[in-house]
């Protein structure tokens, strides 16, 4: 399959998407005959495609999870995961805090904060909960407990927190687990986390006074 077949798939995956043009653009410019020839083949190039819609969006810095392109192309969750990791061997590719648009160099690492908006529109929360939230993270980003935790489960779970310390009716584990792609445990685990950082801050508030 050649490089305008590949386009050709990614073009019909993303058909809907207001980033197309981006997202095409960005996709061209990866597709390398090295990254075609490595990656690509007669049963991988849809696992190629979907791959590089990841790798576009990540660099869009627009946060979308692997598991969400997953469900959106039909590919193998991992097939992506082992497709990305041997892209950016090829390409030379490093996480950075910012990266450009079309470059090959480096590819943006999201943040929590970043997923926060999928989760307030999902759920249709108001504004007092998203500052929770975002206060949530911050608290986060300071402890070595949420240190190589991924940032999307980090915000499902601080979601949660939020809706449970403060809103009338909170939201089920499983609902939020559903909106963030990943299994009640995490979202519990991070709950866990962070009603455990929050002692220890009282604690320390405590003898600072």
């Amino acid at each position: 399959m050649s490089k305008e077949e590949i386009i050709e798939i990614i073009s019909v995956w993303v058909k809907n998407a207001e980033e197309k043009p981006l997202i095409m653009a960005i996709s061209n410019n990866l597709l390398t005959e090295e990254v075609i020839k490595k990656c690509g083949g007669r049963n991988k190039n849809y696992i190629l495609s979907a791959t590089i819609i990841y790798i576009a969006y990540r660099k869009l810095k627009i946060p979308k999870t692997i598991y969400e392109i997953s469900e959106k192309t039909d590919i193998e969750y991992n097939k992506i995961t082992r497709t990305y990791k041997s892209i950016k061997n090829i390409l030379g590719m490093k996480v950075c805090s910012d990266s450009s648009i079309m470059g090959k160099g480096c590819i943006y690492q999201p943040k929590a904060k970043d997923f926060v908006k999928k989760g307030v529109d999902s759920l249709k929360l108001p504004k007092e909960i998203e500052i929770e939230i975002y206060k949530l993270i911050e608290l986060t980003e300071k402890s070595e407990a949420f240190q190589g935790k991924s940032p999307n489960n980090i915000c499902g779970g601080c979601v949660y927190t939020a809706c449970k310390l403060n809103y009338p009716f909170p939201i089920p584990q499983r609902i939020i687990a559903d909106v963030y792609g990943v299994a009640e445990s995490t979202i519990r685990d991070v709950f866990i986390r962070i009603k455990m950082e929050m002692k220890i801050k009282e604690v320390i508030n405590g003898r600072t006074k």
